[in-house]
């Protein structure tokens, strides 16, 4: 496990500085309006990606987990069709646009770019289903493919063509790429495997009842970066540039400790427990160290990196590092109730995540702009980890863990 974790922690780090690299040469390459307009294409993107079935994935993994491996074939169907089925309808609402409009204006070439990036997230579960094998390195590894092609691809069309419609097309391509090499691998990695009706009638069952949540949560994962880029493309870059390093700190904490987390799910459900109790202090301790040492950082990263025209980022990033702080107790836990437990706590909860998020975001983005959603932010993460502590103490008293 130690080994598995090294090896996960510098190619994350290579992860991190390619994607921090590529935001730099595209801060730099393209005005601030422009920038913004592209990170408004990927929000959107991303929402639409809704379409592929995200919570298919938490079924792939646990199936592959569980050595039934043909759980990913029934998911990965599924996804891709659906995908294929959101792609088209949004194509037809560009062409219709296009029709109306008479030409090929703004609103039906950013419609048509969305339409051509949601058939690529029918394939989301591939990385779901590397590390339900415990292929881990694998799993980063086309992370670090990915990365790297999305580096050299954007950057491409930021040093030449200098065109927001260009950068996100060379996205497009890099994610394809990936893709291709994600699945080539996971097909070798995948074996045959008797039917179990009772397994593969509950993975169904998890699956369908997380594609609701996740899709859901997807969304509203994404309203934050909607809002803004209706408000001001400009002030999105500022905000994307501002949460870009606390983001990625959390995102990598959450695959480094996905191999602890997934090697203390093979135990039992009370021995996981204690573990998570045992070491309850020490994540605490991590998180309020992580989210000083970031907040130090962006005082001259951002600066040095992206220029004086992002000076604006450093205090929304440093006030945004407050959510760094229960980031890694509430991963341990959640994936506690992933791997023991049928995860029907994490999908009630992402749905009152996102019941907190949408009226606050609308209201406090109203009134005070981007400094009410990073405070928005921090609001839902105290109220999150809360219900986690809530639930986690129910569970031990469930256990007889004193």
């Amino acid at each position: 496990m130690l080994r598995k974790t090294i090896w996960i922690s510098g190619i994350q780090i290579l992860i991190v500085t390619v994607n921090f690299a590529a935001n730099i040469v595209l801060a730099r390459s393209m005005d601030v309006e422009d920038f913004g307009s592209y990170h408004a294409l990927i929000a959107w993107a991303a929402a639409g990606a809704s379409f592929g079935l995200p919570g298919m994935n938490v079924a792939i993994t646990r199936g592959c987990l569980k050595n039934y491996d043909r759980v990913y074939w029934w998911a990965q169907k599924k996804a891709v069709v659906s995908s294929i089925g959101g792609g088209v309808l949004v194509f037809i609402g560009g062409l219709v646009l296009f029709i109306i409009e008479g030409g090929l204006t703004a609103k039906c070439g950013f419609l048509l770019l969305i339409a051509a990036s949601i058939p690529l997230s029918g394939f989301q579960g591939i990385d779901s289903a590397l590390i339900g094998k415990g292929e881990y390195r694998l799993s980063r590894f086309l992370a670090l493919i990915g990365a790297v092609l999305t580096f050299v691809f954007t950057a491409s069309m930021a040093l030449t063509i200098k065109q927001t419609e260009w950068v996100f097309i060379g996205f497009l391509a890099a994610k394809s790429l990936t893709i291709a090499v994600g699945y080539f691998w996971v097909k070798k990695k995948l074996s045959e495997s008797p039917p179990d009706p009772e397994l593969e009638d509950s993975l169904m069952r998890q699956g369908w009842r997380q594609v609701g949540v996740g899709a859901f949560t997807l969304i509203t994962s994404q309203i934050d970066r909607i809002i803004l880029s209706i408000i001001s493309p400009a002030v999105l870059a500022v905000y994307h540039i501002a949460i870009l390093l606390p983001q990625r700190a959390m995102g990598s904490s959450k695959v480094l400790l996905g191999v602890v987390c997934a090697d203390w799910g093979k135990l039992t459900e009370e021995k996981n427990l204690e573990r998570i109790k045992k070491k309850i202090h020490v994540m605490l301790l991590g998180g309020v160290m992580g989210a000083a040492i970031i907040a130090l950082l962006l005082t001259w990263i951002i600066p040095l990196m992206f220029g004086e025209g992002y000076r604006e980022s450093i205090s929304l990033g440093q006030l945004y590092c407050v959510s760094i702080i229960f980031s890694i107790p509430m991963a341990f836990y959640l994936a506690y109730e992933q791997f023991q437990h049928d995860g029907e706590f994490p999908q009630k909860l992402e749905i009152k995540r996102a019941l907190v998020f949408l009226p606050l975001a609308a209201v406090l983005a109203l009134f005070y702009g981007v400094w009410g959603l990073i405070l928005v932010h921090i609001i839902v993460n105290i109220v999150t980890a809360a219900l986690c502590l809530k639930q986690y103490n129910y569970r031990c008293k469930s256990a007889e863990i004193m």
